[in-house]
């Protein structure tokens, strides 16, 4: 009778020495996994891209291109990108011989006050086109590259933030893809910037 008797208070000792296992393992595992997020530092860098813009230097072509009836396409094509910039990928090659210049700028890099190395720039886009030229506050870094443009740049960046300003050459796209390669650590943006067309 003892014996039958000792069974069920096994049973439930047992059961309480799991529940208190089980209990002191996951309270653990949580300790441990905020331990080791507190631990990783975090991001040095912020990158800024809300007011991104990317204009379109728009010249008036000599008469023997075309004369005012390409200006009339481009400004057809102007006015319909301004509402639907995808329209840009399929605009004639007027468009791009006449806005064959385009800067895109309004993307800065916080470094909140830390010294921070930006060792490279690598940049994509769709729609042809070639990256002229990289700028990071006066510093300017000639490229003459198709997408995507990897640049070095192996510069030390003080107290932010510092804007960035890319040229480009015959592009029609509208959205962009930027990898800023740090000494410590990789950020990515992808960006659909403001158009915005200036005669010039």
């Amino acid at each position: 009778m003892r014996k039958l008797l000792l069974i069920p208070l096994v049973v439930v000792l047992f059961s309480l020495y799991i529940n208190q296992a089980s209990f002191s393992y996951f309270s653990d595992t949580e300790t441990i996994t905020a331990e080791l997020t507190a631990a990783i530092p975090p991001s040095s860098v912020t990158i800024l891209y809300e007011n991104a813009t990317l204009t379109f230097l728009c010249h008036v072509p000599c008469c023997d291109h075309g004369g005012s009836s390409d200006v009339s396409e481009v400004e057809g094509i102007i006015s319909t990108a301004k509402n639907d910039p995808d329209s840009l990928e399929h605009s004639p090659e007027c468009f791009r011989r006449i806005c064959s210049e385009a800067v895109l700028s309004g993307v800065y890099v916080d470094n909140m006050g830390r010294d921070v190395v930006l060792k490279g720039v690598v940049v994509k886009w769709w729609g042809g086109g070639r990256l002229n030229y990289l700028k990071i506050d006066n510093r300017t870094f000639n490229v003459n590259s198709t997408s995507p443009a990897e640049v070095e740049i192996g510069v030390a960046l003080g107290g932010g933030p510092h804007p960035l300003e890319l040229g480009f050459g015959s592009v029609v796209s509208a959205a962009f893809e930027i990898t800023f390669v740090f000494d410590d650590h990789v950020e990515e943006i992808y960006l659909i910037p403001c158009i915005k067309f200036k005669w010039v």
